[in-house]
C-alpha cells in the first residue's frame, strides 16, 4: 500500500507549482516553426477528408426490407419487402448484429416457384445467397447516388 505525503510536502510541492511565473500570451511559448493551418499538421490519412461541404457519396443504401427466414442446405434467404422494391441484377446488402454485413447480388428472384423480375412492396422474394443470415436481418438496396431515388 503506498504511503500518502505528509502534509508540509504537499504545502511545499503546491507552493512551488504556484510560484512558476505565467506567461502573458502562449504564442510565446509556440514554436516559431508552428503550422497555422489544420492541414499542415500532416495527420495520417488527412488527405481522405473532402474540402467541400457537399455530399461526396456514389452510393446510396435504401431499405428493402427484413429477413424472414434463411433455409442453410438450399441457401435461400426468403425476405419481407416493407419499402423499396427490388429487381434482378440489383445490389443488396443484408445487414445484422450476428451476421455483419453481406454483400450480394439478386441473381435469380423466386415467389412460389415462378422466376419473377422485380419484387414490390408489400410482398415477399426468395433469392439465393451464400453466406448464413438470421430473422431479422435487414436488407438494403444500394444504388448509384445520381439514380437512387424513392420509387
Amino acid at each position: 500500500m503506498p504511503t500518502q505525503p505528509s502534509a508540509s510536502n504537499r504545502i511545499r510541492c503546491f507552493q512551488r507549482a504556484t510560484s512558476v511565473p505565467c506567461r502573458s500570451s502562449i504564442s510565446s511559448c509556440r514554436p516559431a516553426s508552428h503550422p497555422s493551418k489544420l492541414k499542415d499538421y500532416g495527420r495520417p490519412g488527412f488527405e481522405q477528408f473532402t474540402t467541400t461541404d457537399l455530399n461526396q457519396a456514389t452510393t446510396k443504401k435504401l431499405h428493402v426490407g427484413i429477413v424472414a427466414n434463411y433455409y442453410p442446405k438450399a441457401k435461400i434467404v426468403h425476405v419481407i419487402i416493407q419499402d423499396q422494391p427490388i429487381a434482378q441484377g440489383d445490389r443488396l446488402s443484408i445487414q445484422g448484429e450476428t451476421s455483419g454485413v453481406i454483400d450480394v447480388i439478386a441473381t435469380e428472384l423466386r415467389r412460389d416457384a415462378e422466376i419473377c423480375t422485380r419484387a414490390e412492396r408489400g410482398t415477399w422474394i426468395t433469392f439465393p445467397c451464400e453466406q448464413r443470415v438470421r430473422p431479422g436481418d435487414k436488407v438494403f438496396v444500394v444504388r448509384a447516388a445520381e439514380t437512387a431515388q424513392y420509387r
